[in-house]
């Protein structure tokens, strides 16, 4: 009998499971202690009490967000599910009020008393995280003005994303006859058939052609709320808030994208020869994705030993953490009509787990996002012993645990097989990332930076978002490509998030890192690896890099060090074609 592809979600938020009355009973409970914590933290003297408190309550709200996001997956029709989502958008929301609160309490402690709580044996490891916080709250307006943002925000800058996906969900694109949503639609671009890819790109831009005034109209009101808020504070930068959220530095983002421009050429001679084998004189974007080479089967069984048998190769650590989490079904792969699609990994703090959703269909694809949520799973696990506020990593070094599983997964895979064609699939697949990292989400970056310095000044309309993004792709991909796609600030739902601005790039910089990590600890993997995940939650980026690699990453060296892999794959994959 082969391994279980449900996952065990029962103890999950105090062993509530699946029972939606015990987990209304404790979203209550969780409201009121939420409350509660709001008027305490105006009239407790002790700090240190406040911070224990609501770390309880993030480790609770956590929890719950994974198994509300967990039944909403299994079953799109969920109308429970659905309100429990509502529910939990309303706490974090709540939440979110509670930090600004204490963040500001720390900001009124004079320099001699946050040294004094520092000092505690309790708040030490979290020390740096609260002077990060304490030195934020300088950079902010007054705390009444902040809770009143964030207030106004549940139903204003948070509600614009769901009109975004609810309206985007509302879309249907018809194609020889039949009826898809955007998510199936997309698809089509892997297809091996340049008419079928082809003919779902025109539908896809006359469709949203059709629609892009509405578009228009929230992705305007989206970044109108942020950028008005920002002007309140006296910002400057679009970029200050999502440099904060990644405890990282301008001079570092800068680095990067120097030498991503540098790599480019290298990998514009890929897609040359890709669009040869395809028997194209130059790729258009819905090219991008189309296959080459053979793909290689797998079983959800077969998958998991062969990530077992890689993890152990660089970690044995990773490898017994891996099948663990497999063992105990803490993964979700079996098709069912009523999934959503996708993959993610949510951790579960209180049980000291994580949870990893997908669909499995057989294809190698799905073995490198089992890798991927697995690496991210693992990241979790490393921290689940730590203090709770030095559990929360940034997104970008989040992306370096999960991209440096799937690169050693990958990696693997090619080595594996003497077959050409498979072995032409693999290398493709890896560029294909490649592009989609270096060229893709920096045309992504170009676009969004773009668009805070021009909606500054006017409001945009559809037409010059479409003209702003053809621009940016033009950039990102070093004028590579026969066509563009106008209408993609439409369909690519990063642009729309109202938690975290400017989120494209963090992959692009965890796919990066996981490369100059690997490239730097070839003989010694290891022990430096989970040394610098345990740090994540608490050390800048740079501090990481500087810590456990003894590199800067405000310099080129480290990225001529991450980019340099991708070089030698694309020598391999031209030394490969006849």
């Amino acid at each position: 009998m082969g391994l279980n592809q449900n996952w065990d979600n029962s103890k999950l938020l105090f062993g509530c499971g699946e029972n939606y009355e015990k987990i209304y009973l404790e979203t209550a409970k969780l409201n009121n202690d939420l409350q509660s914590l709001l008027k305490e933290i105006d009239t407790q003297t002790d700090v240190k009490a406040l911070f224990k408190r609501a770390q309880e309550l993030s480790t609770i709200l956590r929890e719950g967000n994974t198994l509300s996001l967990g039944l909403s997956s299994d079953d799109v029709n969920d109308t429970h599910a659905m309100a429990l989502s509502n529910t939990f958008t309303k706490l974090n929301s709540l939440f979110e009020g509670v930090e600004v609160k204490l963040n500001c309490r720390l900001a009124k402690l004079s320099d001699e008393e946050f040294d004094t709580l520092c000092t505690d044996e309790k708040i030490t490891p979290i020390a740096p995280v609260l002077k990060r916080r304490r030195d934020w709250v300088k950079e902010m307006l007054p705390e009444e003005k902040e809770l009143l943002i964030s207030d106004l925000a549940v139903d204003g800058l948070s509600a614009w994303e769901q009109v975004y996906y609810s309206y985007l969900g509302e879309q249907k694109f018809t194609l020889d006859g039949d009826e898809y949503s955007y998510s199936s639609l997309e698809q089509k671009f892997c297809h091996g058939d340049k008419k079928v890819r082809d003919a779902a790109f025109e539908v896809l831009e006359e469709v949203l052609s059709e629609k892009e005034t509405i578009f228009a109209q929230i992705q305007g009101s989206i970044v109108g709320f942020r950028l008005s808020t920002y002007q309140k504070r006296g910002w400057t930068s679009p970029l200050k808030e999502t440099l904060h959220q990644n405890k990282l530095k301008e001079t570092s983002l800068r680095a990067m994208w120097d030498q991503v421009e540098k790599i480019k050429p290298k990998l514009k001679l890929y897609l040359e020869k890709k669009a040869e084998l395809l028997g194209l004189e130059q790729l258009g974007w819905q090219d991008l994705d189309a296959p080459l080479g053979k793909e290689q089967s797998f079983t959800y069984d077969r998958a998991c030993q062969f990530i077992y048998d890689q993890f152990s190769s660089y970690s044995p650590k990773m490898a017994e953490f891996a099948k663990m989490a497999v063992d105990n079904r803490w993964v979700e792969v079996e098709m069912r009509k009523c999934k959503r699609g996708g993959g993610y990994c949510s951790d579960a703090p209180l049980a000291k787990e994580s949870r990893i959703f997908m669909n499995w269909t057989g294809t190698i694809t799905n073995l490198m996002t089992l890798a991927h949520e697995l690496g991210h799973a693992f990241h979790t696990w490393v921290l689940k012993d730590e203090k709770e506020l030095a559990q929360h990593y940034s997104m970008n070094v989040a992306e370096m645990a999960s991209t440096a599983a799937e690169a050693i997964v990958s990696t693997a895979a090619l080595k594996a097989t003497d077959d050409k064609d498979e072995k032409l699939f693999l290398l493709a697949e890896q560029l294909d990332r490649a592009v989609a990292f270096c060229m893709n989400i920096h045309a992504r970056f170009i676009y969004e930076e773009n668009l805070c310095l021009q909606r500054k000044l006017n409001p945009l309309d559809a037409k010059s978002l479409n003209q702003m993004m053809i621009d940016a792709q033009k950039k990102g991909y070093n004028d590579a490509l026969s066509s563009y796609h106008p209408h993609f600030w439409c369909s690519k739902m990063h642009f729309n998030f109202t938690d975290l601005a400017f989120y494209n790039y963090p992959y692009t910089m965890g796919y990066l890192f996981s490369l100059g990590v690997l490239e730097a600890t070839q003989d010694n993997f290891e022990a430096p690896y989970i040394a610098l995940l345990k740090d994540t939650g608490v050390l800048s980026t740079e501090e990481l890099i500087q810590t456990h690699l003894q590199m800067d990453i405000s310099k080129p060296e480290f990225w001529q060090g991450a980019t340099a892999p991708i070089s030698r794959l694309v020598d391999e994959f031209i030394l490969l074609l006849p």
